[in-house]
């Protein structure tokens, strides 16, 4: 799977958002099988690392740098095509191997959850319009993604549907 340089700073976000999200959840008192959530959570951790060494490599020719965007509590900059002007010669992607593509799906799902439970429980009103785009960015991001996963996901072995509806 690939991850287009419109894209990437976007994808790099819900990874992020996603992990969030499970650190909630493990918080909860009422989550059940524990111990299945806590794998999961250290399979995202690690996939963020590598999601985040791969960006780093590439940051130079994808035109933001991981800095500019990557700690902000509403990442706007790295929405589609925000503060990317440097035109591009060839599309520059952040390749995402087989196994690691359905973890892209899932952390897209899970950041879209995360930020929409945001807006429900904490976000201030000055925040509101900045979360609502970045969710509808998102939520590009996971039509980009499905497509992506779809011409894999015969070598992959999970159908979408799995992903995106049971865990």
């Amino acid at each position: 799977m690939k991850i287009g340089n419109n894209f990437a700073p976007l994808a790099l976000c819900a990874v992020r958002d996603a992990v969030l999200y499970h650190e909630r959840l493990l918080q909860s008192e009422t989550l059940r099988n524990r111990s299945d959530y806590e794998e999961y959570a250290v399979d995202l951790s690690v996939f963020l690392d590598e999601i985040t060494h791969r960006y780093k490599k590439l940051e130079a020719s994808l035109g933001l740098l991981l800095s500019d965007f990557f700690e902000s509590d509403v990442p706007v900059l790295a929405c589609r095509g925000k503060g990317n002007d440097k035109p591009h010669a060839a599309e520059v992607a952040i390749e995402i191997s087989d196994p690691y593509a359905l973890l892209m799906v899932s952390s897209v799902r899970d950041a879209i959850l995360y930020r929409e439970s945001l807006l429900r429980d904490e976000t201030s009103q000055e925040n509101l319009r900045e979360e609502k785009e970045y969710l509808a960015h998102l939520t590009e991001l996971l039509e980009y993604v499905k497509v992506e996963y779809k011409k894999i996901e015969s070598k992959v072995g999970v159908p979408l549907e799995k992903i995106l509806h049971l865990r």
